[in-house]
């Protein structure tokens, strides 16, 4: 799939089998579970939009990159929004809407049941999470 990332890392492997672990408290589920996302976010923002940009620091002026358009974060009701956190500790920025899907019982797939969710930009990126 083009727009698909798969991370096979043994961090998140470890973070997985914490998160499975019926023992692991809500606590070291969520630890866990930001770790996890620390990676996939900084993994799945490696090709972002950017422009240049000068910046003056005390000694001199230094050219940096700045991100093109919104980022928005798309959590998937319930389970996307313990990732949300994660992420605006990577990017304070970025901004949220929300989709709710449940899954029919006899074709298995999404139904959805709520959302919100802005009108993109063209030079915005979304993440459904």
């Amino acid at each position: 799939m083009k727009n698909f990332i798969e991370l096979n890392h043994p961090l998140i492997s470890h973070d997985l089998g914490i998160m499975r672990d019926k023992d692991s408290s809500p606590a070291i589920f969520r630890q866990a579970l930001k770790r996890i996302t620390y990676q996939l976010f900084i993994t799945a923002t490696q090709e972002l939009n950017t422009k240049d940009l000068m910046v003056e620091t005390p000694l001199a002026v230094t050219k940096e990159k700045s991100v093109v358009g919104d980022i928005w974060l798309i959590p998937v009701l319930r389970a996307g929004l313990g990732m949300v956190d994660a992420c605006w500790d990577i990017y304070p920025d970025a901004r949220v809407g929300v989709i709710g899907l449940y899954r029919d019982e006899k074709t298995l797939m999404p139904q959805p049941y709520y959302q919100n969710l802005p009108t993109f930009k063209a030079l915005d990126t979304c993440f459904i999470i």
